[in-house]
């Protein structure tokens, strides 16, 4: 079958990447003591949950914590709402003439930071005492200039549920890079050495994924960069309509990066190996389903010419000896393998025996879920390439 060869080679990547995600995940990191750090907060018409994200950061560090918001004139109401906030939390508030977007909102007040260590997080985002441990302790090494951690949505719904799978399978893949150097940033919650920002520009006023961007930025500059797999949890889309947006500026910035950084990516080929031989696997079974489909069409067409001159008894048990193996092979095969790959990012989900029910959504996430988001990654490759002479280096890319 065509799907066998596509199913070896993504099951080569998969063991390579989980012997990496193995070894870094047994490796210990001793943080003898939490080291002084400055949090920015990009707040752009987050009214909604930038009060949660904020008591998150106090709750997390401690009420002395610096913090710096930077309101990108909002007019949801977020800019008398940070007002109130700011007398109970006491955090410095700078307010942008006109808006300018998140990259240069972040790149023009970084230098109101008071310590060498720097913490974006996004104002919809709620952090947590072990994200922030952990991404401090592996940002001990002299070589790592930055450390994000992967997403857990907040929302509930079975599109945020879907999400949450694919940020598990985004997180095991880039995590599986932490023993190289990771070429990707979860912008919601980046952990940053304010050298090796400075060093690495801040952030590209042109790049669609600013975050993605800087990854590679911080690798051409020779500073590592590392993912822990604490999540920290966040607001992501409930809606096919926002889902889509997301996706478009996902994929369509990760196709830049890939363009404008192909050096870097050539020098580790491992998220490009799994994302390729995934998209083949799906295409593979896409086929299997087609050939599938005419294969009905001839099992249709045997059946009535032996039902001319036989029982439909007999008809059935002739079709069933002819065709009734090879279908039920080729369907079982690369439908349950289509769902066993995808098996290992459920299983995060599953905290408890009342959670076991969450194994089953690994079925749509495998039927539905992949191939709706392998199509629209392809649309933001189009996308991208459709944009790319407009996306000047001073220009503002989203």
């Amino acid at each position: 079958m065509i799907f066998n060869l596509p199913f070896i080679i993504f099951s080569l990547v998969f063991a390579t990447s989980a012997c990496l995600v193995f070894i870094d995940r047994r490796k210990k990191r001793d943080l003898p003591a939490i080291p002084a750090a400055s949090f920015l907060v990009p707040c752009f018409n987050n009214a909604r949950h930038v009060g949660q994200a904020l008591a998150s950061i106090y709750e997390t560090a401690g009420s002395n914590a610096d913090v710096v918001v930077v309101d990108d004139c909002s007019f949801d109401g977020s800019r008398e709402l940070l007002r109130q906030l700011q007398r109970k939390y006491r955090f410095r508030l700078v307010r942008n003439r006109q808006n300018i977007g998140k990259a240069a909102s972040l790149n023009a007040h970084v230098h109101f930071t008071r310590h060498g260590i720097v913490v974006f997080v996004d104002a919809d985002v709620i952090l947590n005492k072990k994200s922030l441990v952990d991404a401090f302790a592996r940002l001990r090494s002299d070589e790592v200039g930055a450390v994000s951690c992967p997403y857990a949505p907040q929302n509930k719904g079975i599109i945020p549920l879907m999400q949450h799978i694919e940020y598990n399978m985004l997180a095991f893949i880039q995590g599986a890079y932490n023993l190289f150097s990771a070429i990707s940033l979860w912008g919601g919650f980046i952990v940053i050495k304010k050298k090796a920002f400075l060093e690495a520009g801040g952030f590209s006023l042109n790049a669609i994924t600013e975050d993605m961007d800087l990854a590679f930025k911080l690798n051409e500059k020779g500073w590592k960069v590392e993912q822990s797999f604490i999540p920290v949890r966040t607001y992501v889309p409930a809606e096919v309509k926002g889902w889509y947006r997301q996706k478009i500026r996902w994929s369509s910035g990760g196709f830049q990066c890939f363009c404008k950084y192909y050096k870097i990516w050539l020098r580790n080929p491992l998220h490009l190996f799994f994302v390729f031989s995934y998209s083949v696997l799906l295409a593979a079974a896409v086929f299997e389903t087609g050939r599938d489909v005419f294969l009905w069409d001839q099992i249709f067409d045997y059946f009535i010419s032996i039902n001319r001159i036989e029982t439909v008894f007999v008809s059935l048990k002739l079709t069933n000896l002819k065709y009734g193996f090879d279908l039920l092979k080729d369907m079982l095969f690369f439908r349950l393998a289509l769902t066993l790959i995808s098996l290992p990012f459920v299983m995060p989900l599953i905290s408890g025996f009342r959670k076991v029910y969450l194994c089953f959504m690994v079925i749509p996430y495998s039927i539905f879920y992949l191939p709706a988001f392998s199509a629209v990654f392809t649309l933001g490759a189009v996308h991208f390439m459709r944009r790319r002479r407009t996306l000047k280096a001073t220009v503002r890319a989203w």
